[in-house]
């Protein structure tokens, strides 16, 4: 037994496996490149950016003060102090005039306290009938400061409108209006009372004197930082060729892309040739490896058998060097872009023959061995 696995184990040494790894295979290789996103609290990265540089945090700049406390996050620092509200009071930028039914209005113009100010519109200052007017003011003014010189139409009684004072798009203060017919009024700012639930609140450490706030009370106020992270994503950046090994920084192989370059007729010829010329010379090594280890020292008479077994092999391997000598150099006629199942596929295909073959070699040998003892038991 112990010489049984002697024996395999030599096989295995001196007998080359080919086929199990196909050497015309070559694969797409990449590198990794990092793309930075968005920072980010720890924890909350998301699918386009999944990674983050955890040793180097990044910190925030100090937030503004804040009436409401923070949410608690990982990396954020709160801070609170007694504080001040305010209201902050906006300036008007332009006034928007809606009619009612049936009313009308035969001109508009927009003044301050201070004199006449430019505005634009997008009418001639004629409205009715559910006519909606804009004006647009070509600076800010208090709402306290305006003043509105408005003539209603001729027939009924009297005209009915709303005025709408709006700062950035937004209203903030509205005014019902009822003027009698074919007669001019005016319109001041100080009817009109500001809606402090549209008013932007703002918050200090300490009082304020500013005509453009308005105090709403003490309170406690909060300011922030936080620690953020830089987030990134790796993308695969492949090399132009395809490759038998890697190259540089293009260490990572792509297992679904590859190809396989197609030999020629005789390039399979001459590897067919070569097999068999490798498998002839190892056979021989294993027969001279054999008699190393046997403990047979008698020497015995060859038969008319093996003297006509060796002639034909001794011509064999002549022809076979010979055929070897004619082939022409190594050439590819084509490269073909396969199917990675099939691949694989034929891959496991010939494996399994090549390992069938080794099998059977393995136990052709066992069997010459032992016709080898019976003889020498013979001849002893």
């Amino acid at each position: 037994m112990k010489k049984f696995l002697l024996i395999v184990f030599m096989l295995l040494l001196v007998v080359p496996v080919k086929g199990l790894e196909n050497d015309n295979i070559k694969y797409k290789y990449y590198r990794l490149n990092k793309v930075m996103g968005p920072l980010v609290f720890k924890g909350e990265t998301n699918e386009e950016f999944p990674f983050i540089y955890e040793e180097n945090p990044i910190k925030s700049e100090l937030s503004e003060f804040l009436g409401e406390r923070p949410l608690e996050k990982e990396g954020r620092e709160i801070y609170e102090y007694d504080g001040y509200h305010y209201l902050k009071i906006p300036k008007i930028d332009s006034i928007e005039i809606l009619m009612g039914p049936n009313y009308t209005i035969s001109d508009v113009d927009i003044m301050t306290v201070n004199g006449n100010t430019e505005f634009k519109s997008d009418n001639d200052g004629y409205l009715s009938n559910g006519d909606r007017g804009n004006f647009y003011l070509n600076e800010g003014v208090n709402l306290e400061d305006l003043i509105m010189h408005v003539t209603t139409g001729k027939d009924g009684d009297f005209h009915s409108f709303a005025v709408y004072f709006k700062s950035e798009g937004n209203i903030v203060s509205e005014l019902s209006v009822s003027v009698i017919s074919n007669f001019t009024t005016n319109i001041y700012g100080t009817q009109s009372v500001l809606d402090t639930s549209r008013l932007e609140s703002v918050y200090f450490p300490s009082k304020q004197d500013d005509v453009n706030l308005m105090y709403k009370g003490e309170c406690m106020i909060y300011q922030f930082f936080d620690y953020k992270y830089q987030s990134y994503k790796l993308e695969r950046e492949y090399y132009p060729e395809y490759l038998s090994a890697p190259i540089g920084e293009y260490i990572y192989r792509d297992d679904n892309d590859y190809i396989i370059e197609t030999p020629t007729q005789s390039e399979s010829t001459l590897e067919d040739s070569n097999e068999s010329l490798n498998n002839l010379e190892n056979t021989d090594n294993v027969h001279t490896l054999i008699k190393n280890f046997s403990e047979a020292k008698s020497v015995k008479k060859k038969t008319e058998n093996e003297v006509s077994n060796e002639n034909k092999k001794s011509t064999f391997k002549d022809e076979v060097s010979s055929e070897k000598k004619s082939i022409k150099p190594k050439q590819y006629q084509s490269v073909l872009k396969l199917n990675n199942n099939k691949a694989i596929s034929n891959n496991k295909t010939n494996k399994t023959y090549i390992y069938f073959m080794i099998v059977i070699l393995i136990i052709l040998l066992l069997l010459m061995l032992r016709i080898r003892n019976k003889l020498k038991n013979e001849y002893r």
